[in-house]
């Protein structure tokens, strides 16, 4: 890929760029679903209420801090081993939140015509790839997919074990679960 001439500008406000606002926002919404998904399983891995858990939650700023309390409390009662499909399927999740991390903490950029947006990762050299990432709308929409597909991948596989957790497949997502409960 050759280098862009380009300058761009911090940007406040994606209003020059609608549709990825529109991205960001359902990538927000399908990770809000799988933080439910993941403390649905935190509840049911340790039979606290739901206030409880959230309050542990919330004191855990990272989801791989999240997953890593997950995990060593399955560990503790012994889950993790009997279980295996759950911790696969929540480590399809942790997979996808660097991506997300680098969506929220990278610095937002736009071209001075407004036609192009660019995210900088500053702790990348400058020489790296990974430094610049122009941002497109099907990129940001593909990723919100991806998370709404492995959450209710793992909203279905904790539901086969914890049949009384507090959590659907959500009714707009045609998965198999939902499909066969309408």
């Amino acid at each position: 890929m050759a280098k862009s001439s380009r300058v761009y500008f911090a940007t406040a406000s994606l209003d020059y760029a609608p549709e990825i606002a529109r991205a960001l926002g359902e990538i927000i919404i399908a990770w809000s679903y799988s933080e439910f998904v993941t403390l649905a399983l935190f509840q049911s891995l340790t039979d606290r209420n739901y206030g409880e858990c959230a309050t542990i939650f919330g004191s855990i700023p990272t989801f791989d801090g999240r997953v890593k309390l997950i995990k060593n409390v399955a560990k503790s009662n012994e889950t993790k081993d009997k279980h295996k499909e759950i911790f696969d399927a929540l480590e399809g999740l942790r997979g996808l939140s660097g991506t997300r991390n680098s969506y929220v903490h990278q610095s937002w950029t736009a071209s001075a015509d407004g036609t192009e947006t660019v995210t900088f990762n500053y702790l990348e050299p400058k020489s790296s790839p990974g430094r610049r990432r122009e941002i497109k709308a099907h990129d940001l929409l593909n990723h919100a997919e991806a998370v709404r597909r492995k959450a209710t991948n793992l909203c279905d596989e904790i539901l086969k074990v914890f049949p009384q957790a507090h959590i659907e497949a959500p009714a707009s997502i045609p998965v198999s679960r939902a499909q066969k409960n309408p």
